[in-house]
């Protein structure tokens, strides 16, 4: 179940990416910059909850 919601989350996430990158490519990495201080943080927890 974690990895089934954490894909539909990275898969929608990395569409609002790709959207603000067609627009506007400094808004683009700005939600690419805070994307990765979101997933991070969440991908350290889901493999914890995984392994223990």
């Amino acid at each position: 179940m974690i990895l089934i919601g954490d894909g539909i989350h990275n898969l929608l996430g990395g569409m609002a990416v790709g959207t603000l990158f067609m627009s506007d490519s400094k808004t683009g990495w700005a939600l690419f910059t805070a994307s990765i201080a979101h997933e991070v943080p969440q991908e350290i927890g889901d493999l914890a909850s995984m392994v223990f």
